[in-house]
Parts: C-alpha cells; sequence; structure tokens
C-alpha cells in the first residue's frame, strides 16, 4: 500500500474500470461519456493506482471481465479531487473522456478465488 501512495505523488495517471462493452464502445467512438452510474452521478468516476483493488471489491464484485484503463490528469479536463467513500478524495471527471488522454490499458479476469489482480507491471510501466 505505501508504494501506492509514493507512486500517486510521482505519477499523474489515474484509472478508469470499464465493462468491456464500454471499452469496446470508446475504442471505437475515442469518446466515452459514462457508464449509466456516472451518468447519473453527473461525472465520470475514475481512482488512483491506491483505490483500484477497493473500487474493484466494492462495485465489480459480481463481474467476470474488465478494462483498466490508465490516464493522463494533464490530458482530461474538468478533473475534480472530490471526498468520496471513506472520506477519501477521487478524481471525478466532468465531462466525456477523450481517447487522446489514454496511456494504456489491460484486460483483466477475475480469478477462481473472485479477485481481479492487477500485474506490478501496468502500473509500473507508466
Amino acid at each position: 500500500m505505501v508504494w501506492f501512495r509514493q507512486y500517486r505523488d510521482m505519477s499523474d495517471s489515474i484509472y478508469k474500470i470499464f465493462q468491456p462493452e464500454e471499452w469496446e464502445t470508446f475504442k471505437d467512438t475515442g469518446i466515452y461519456h459514462g457508464s449509466v452510474h456516472d451518468k447519473r452521478d453527473g461525472f465520470i468516476h475514475l481512482c488512483a493506482a491506491d483505490q483500484i483493488n477497493g473500487t474493484l471489491a466494492k462495485h465489480y464484485g459480481e463481474v467476470q471481465n474488465i478494462v483498466l484503463a490508465s490516464f493522463s490528469e494533464n490530458k482530461l479536463d474538468q478533473v475534480k479531487w472530490e471526498v468520496s467513500r471513506g472520506g477519501e478524495k477521487f478524481p471525478h471527471v466532468y465531462g466525456p473522456l477523450d481517447m487522446a488522454a489514454q496511456r494504456s490499458h489491460i484486460h483483466l479476469t477475475k480469478s477462481p478465488s473472485g479477485q481481479f489482480t492487477v500485474p506490478d507491471h501496468f502500473l509500473e510501466a507508466l
């Protein structure tokens, strides 16, 4: 956990977790206007590296496959860090995501034990 906190300070990467169908649409159009939940809340939910596992556990328990994409915060418009779960600040984007701000992505499948594992090399490569 300490490594993630240090990582947050060294990088402008923030992360979006996509359902595979959402990712395919984003890939095809280059613009993402948000999930049903994002639209309901009025902003696109993202997270920092040290918030990925908690977000996956809380919101993706019934999902078998996801796409985790990293974005350069500096290339996104209207990013606000706002207090959310557990009093922690999360990045929220008040506008669409543009594929040009995306750095990399990885397809993840839940393990037989019921967890997603984000490989260290995905975070370290940024």
